[in-house]
């Protein structure tokens, strides 16, 4: 189900079947897992940044165990939201770094796990007004090997905490 999906039926990961190797992209919308897999990068799509951060966390950690997936990068959008001149602005610096919040608690229990977890973020030179995500980056034309580049320079949940700005911190 996304935002407003269909009645009863439960938040959900999606999906399973993009699950095709031992490494794995955890992004956070269907569309971006499914951009991912169009470049042959096996992702799943989390409904919304913080919906498999708390309670249904579990549902996440099975199924990984279930696919025997080791290595994961999280990429969620990238977008700059402390900048009135773009669309995501957002007045109240509290609710700026919501990404990078969910993004680096997602690493952080799942490095609990036992998984190796880094976080990617995708380069603001892709932004277009602003953001950025992995199927806006296919639309633009953007590679297998530019996404794997953003994997490669993917952080750990400590490091990337450590390089947040003092305001997103």
């Amino acid at each position: 189900a996304h935002k407003f999906g269909f009645t009863n039926v439960p938040i959900q990961i999606y999906q399973e079947a993009n699950i095709f190797g031992k490494d794995l992209i955890i992004t956070e919308g269907e569309f971006k897992a499914a951009a991912a897999c169009q470049l042959g990068i096996s992702a799943i799509a989390l409904p919304g940044i913080a919906s498999f951060s708390k309670e249904h966390f579990p549902k996440l950690v099975a199924l990984l165990n279930k696919h025997i997936i080791r290595n994961i990068c999280i990429i969620y959008d990238n977008e700059i939201k402390d900048n009135p001149k773009f669309l995501n602005y957002k007045d109240k610096p509290s609710e700026r770094y919501d990404t990078q919040y969910f993004a680096y608690l997602m690493a952080k229990k799942l490095g609990e796990e036992g998984f190796n977890i880094r976080i990617g973020t995708l380069p603001e030179g892709w932004m277009i007004n602003g953001k950025i995500d992995i199927d806006g980056a296919l639309a633009q034309g953007k590679s297998k090997d530019d996404l794997l580049q953003v994997i490669q320079a993917s952080k750990t949940s400590k490091e990337y905490l450590e390089e947040l700005s003092p305001e997103a911190k």
